[in-house]
């Protein structure tokens, strides 16, 4: 072993050796890859080579200087002629050895250090050792974060620098924060980005500084990294801190009660301005909240108390305050009831936490009342607890009430909200009933009898569902059943603005009042339904109801005939060909005989019948806004169009008549408001009867004959002056 002798030997190799490469023949195998710098400086190994033979009598001998990776040290080996050596080779973390090589980049062994060729006067003085950086493939494993699995993301080489890749952004997992992504072999793992996906100080370069050993393999993982995400809410008052998870809920916090005054919840701020609302939801958005306590003085005027069998006190009020606040203790004892309130004024109630029991009719008629809070430990909401309030405009059930009783919120035609604990189980029928301002109704996720649907309550009764309520002024002017609805429970769809309901099979009841007021409704179609009854008073007062489709495979049951009271007076009730005769002679259906109507003739939308050489259209029953009437229904061409056939259809902008069209009967498209242009096709003048249109329609001729525009203004003179050739 000797110390190379000049670094300035190596200076013509520096800067000849690219143009040399560039210049060898296919013969002289391989150019070897750069050795890279290394990223540390270390001690030199010594290397050991074998010699051909150990006969003294060597023949030709040829000194060989062997020179390490670092290309600072080398060794003097004697190689004698026409020997193939085997020169040993040093083994570098993450590199693979690609064999020796002269000066000037011509191959000498192969990658096991073996000669190519026997030595002799041509083989070269000196040889160096050529390393070529390990492949490595890094996927991302983000389990179950935004990569939805292991996808591979980019190929490195040992050395090389990183930060091209970088940063990758953070994976997202329910109730967990992303920690980082670690770099991962079989032999061990190493953080290599912080909580934004960078690269940490040092992981730019992948070595075995970074690593070690374990890069010696050529497959990794950058792995996502999680810790369990808390969030905290710390209690002033009680002095307690709770954690959760994001997205969890905290159903309510303990207080402490104090005697004469009344707990009126906990706030964000010290001020006690900004409430909070329970179900609170813990979030990562706010991870450390800070809650407290606040409290008002009990009223004074106006609220009297009598005592139970317990000594426990119940309270009344009478008075004219615009605020009531009945405190959770008087004079050391509780207040566990409420018996009835009474104020002109009222606006406010903050009721005592400790009271069981609302009497019946509590607030009945307290027509100004806008807000309360109920006491948190009621199981129910009495009868006609809050009937008549017209004022109020929301409500929070407590967590422990179980029901809601007859008439309990009725005629409460301000309530805008409803917000539904995770316990109740129960609504007697009437218990939301005009209720005619409602647009939200929220349940508790944890509630097993209650869900939402697209903004619309359901009960859930096994595996099928009854329709509890719907919000009156929910957005929409159309609505499908949720898929397996067998009811539409007593007043659940009473006073809404739809315009057309929709079921499918499953439906098999209608409750009492179900579609009760809803002054809108024009159009119910129930399909191929095995069984259905009709309670009384179901579509009562729908003013503008003119069809009703029962697809229903037997005879429906209906309770009384006042179920249809108060509908349009042209309403058709469309029943199975082959059913009719017993709807018809039925004791309760015959009450409204006139206007059953043969189902046998709908396609589509279209209900016709026969009509010379080709059908009439009865009724349409679509909402579609411009509508170009068939040619032909049921093979045959729409030769006229009945009385009332699109009475009251309030969808309709726009229609196009077929050239076959013959005649349009008297009020054909009365109450067509919205109906303002009319197409015409065809030759020949159609005839109508009285005034079919609304009379400020549009109507263009397709036909772009001045004679026949003419003969259009003499026939139809009631709107001479709106038909028009369309260009």
């Amino acid at each position: 072993m000797k110390n190379k002798k000049s670094f300035l030997k190596f200076i013509p190799f520096i800067l000849v050796a690219p143009m040399l490469l560039a210049s060898c023949g296919s013969g002289q195998g391989p150019t070897p890859t750069p050795t890279p710098t290394p990223s540390t400086s270390y001690e030199p190994t010594p290397i050991s080579t074998s010699e051909v033979t150990s006969s003294e009598d060597m023949g030709v001998k040829y000194e060989v200087e062997v020179f390490d990776r670092s290309e600072t040290t080398s060794e003097i080996v004697t190689v004698r002629e026409g020997a193939t050596p085997t020169f040993e080779f040093e083994t570098v973390v993450g590199y693979d050895f690609k064999g020796y090589f002269t000066i000037y980049g011509s191959q000498v062994t192969d990658e096991t250090g073996k000669s190519l060729t026997p030595w002799g006067p041509s083989s070269p003085s000196e040889i160096y050792p050529s390393y070529e950086a390990k492949a490595i493939t890094a996927t991302i494993n983000a389990d179950g974060g935004i990569y939805g699995g292991t996808t591979t993301d980019f190929d490195f080489e040992y050395d090389q620098n990183i930060s091209a890749f970088f940063p990758v952004a953070p994976c997202s997992k329910t109730n967990y924060s992303f920690v980082r992504y670690d770099l991962v072999s079989s032999t061990g793992s190493k953080a290599l980005t912080n909580r934004s996906g960078h690269l940490l100080a040092g992981a730019n370069i992948l070595n075995s500084d970074y690593y070690g050993d374990v890069l010696l393999g050529t497959n990794f993982q950058i792995k996502a990294v999680y810790e369990e995400a808390v969030c905290y809410v710390y209690v002033f008052g009680i002095e307690k801190e709770f954690k959760g998870h994001d997205g969890e809920y905290i159903d309510d916090i303990e207080f402490i009660q104090k005697d004469g005054k009344v707990f009126t919840g906990y706030y964000f701020d010290s001020e006690c301005t900004k409430p909070v609302t329970f179900p609170y939801q813990y979030s990562f958005l706010t991870p450390d909240v800070e809650f407290y306590p606040g409290y008002k003085d009990g009223t004074v005027a106006g609220l009297s108390y009598s005592q139970d069998a317990r000594k426990n006190y119940i309270a009344s009020y009478n008075g004219d305050a615009t605020e009531l606040y009945v405190p959770d203790m008087y004079m050391g004892t509780k207040v566990v009831g409420l018996s009835s309130v009474t104020g002109s004024n009222l606006k406010k109630a903050c009721l005592s936490h400790n009271i069981t029991e609302l009497g019946e009719g509590c607030f009945k008629d307290c027509t100004t009342l806008q807000e309360v809070q109920l006491p948190t430990e009621i199981t129910l909401v009495p009868k006609e607890c809050f009937m008549g309030c017209s004022s109020l405009k929301s409500i929070t059930l407590p967590s422990p009430v179980l029901t809601l009783k007859d008439r309990a919120f009725s005629g409460c035609t301000s309530l805008e909200t409803l917000n539904i604990n995770a316990n109740l189980q129960s609504m007697v029928k009437d218990a939301l009933y005009e209720t005619t301002g409602l647009k939200t109704i929220t349940v508790h996720k944890g509630n097993s009898k209650y869900v939402m649907d697209d903004g619309v309550l359901y009960e859930v009764r096994s595996s099928n569902y009854q329709l509890a309520k719907y919000p009156s002024k929910r957005e929409g002017l159309t609505y499908t059943l949720k898929e397996k609805t067998t009811k539409i429970n007593d007043y659940a769809m009473s006073f809404t603005e739809l315009r057309k309901v929709e079921s499918g099979s499953y439906l098999n009841n209608i409750g009492e009042g179900a579609f009760y007021g809803s002054n809108y409704l024009n159009t119910f179609k129930l399909e191929g339904a095995s069984r259905l009854a009709i309670s009384k008073l179901a579509f009562a007062n729908c003013p503008l109801l003119r069809i009703v489709v029962l697809d229903v495979n037997q005879l429906a049951t209906l309770s009384d005939a006042n179920a249809f009271n108060g509908t349009n007076e042209e309403i058709k009730i469309f029943v199975l060909t082959n059913l009719y005769s017993k709807y018809s002679t039925d004791s309760v259906w015959r009450n409204v005989r006139d206007h059953l109507t043969k189902m046998g003739m709908i396609f589509g939308d279209y209900c016709i019948e026969d009509y010379e050489d080709g059908v009439k259209l009865l009724t349409y029953f679509g909402d579609d806004v411009s509508l170009v009437l068939p040619e032909y229904l049921n093979g045959k061409t729409v030769r006229a169009i009945d009385k009332r056939a699109f009475n009251d259809n309030i969808y309709l902008k726009s229609i196009e008549f077929n050239a076959g069209l013959q005649l349009i009967d008297e009020n054909a498209f009365a109450g067509c408001t919205t109906l303002k242009t009319i197409y015409v096709n065809g030759d020949t003048v159609k005839t109508i009867v009285g005034t079919p249109f609304p009379l400020d329609v549009e109507i263009f001729i397709r036909e772009n004959s001045n004679e026949l525009l003419a003969e259009y203004k003499s026939s139809w003179t009631e709107y001479a002056d709106h038909i028009w050739t369309a260009l």
